[in-house]
């Protein structure tokens, strides 16, 4: 078993008088306040090898995706869940896998810019559900 608690208290420093307020926010973006991370990898034999299942919960609280703090484009809580099986015949010179992030394809987003006062918000969204195959191949 694996897992984290971070709590993140970030502030500016320092900030010209002329731009605090209008072009940078209060808070940093991008900095949760609090996140966390559990999982487990669980490895057995099999055949002439190992096979080992591993998954994990990740949550971030919401937190601004921009430097003017909008909340137009807050993030939202953030629940990624992962997964991954893998297989490794002895003699440990290779393994494959089947793994995915964000399995459950939690929608949010991960940055922005606010042009609000132009008329538009882009907005670049979080990594969507996404499936890998992996060989590794470890060199003697």
């Amino acid at each position: 078993m694996f897992g984290y608690v971070a709590w993140s208290d970030g502030k500016f420093i320092d900030v010209d008088p002329e731009l605090e307020g209008t072009v940078v926010g209060e808070e940093l973006q991008r900095l949760p306040e609090w996140s966390t991370k559990v999982g487990f990898t669980y490895s057995w034999s099999l055949g002439q090898g190992n096979l080992s299942l591993t998954a994990d919960y990740n949550f971030v609280k919401d937190h601004f995706t921009n430097l003017e703090n909008s909340e137009l484009v807050k993030s939202g809580n953030i629940s990624l869940f992962n997964a991954s099986i893998g297989y490794a015949p002895s003699g440990g010179r290779y393994r494959i896998a089947l793994s995915c992030r964000n399995c459950a394809d939690d929608e949010y987003i991960s940055q922005s810019l606010d042009f609000a006062s132009t008329g538009f918000v882009v907005v670049y969204p979080g990594e969507p559900v996404t499936w890998l195959a992996t060989l590794t191949v470890y060199s003697k």
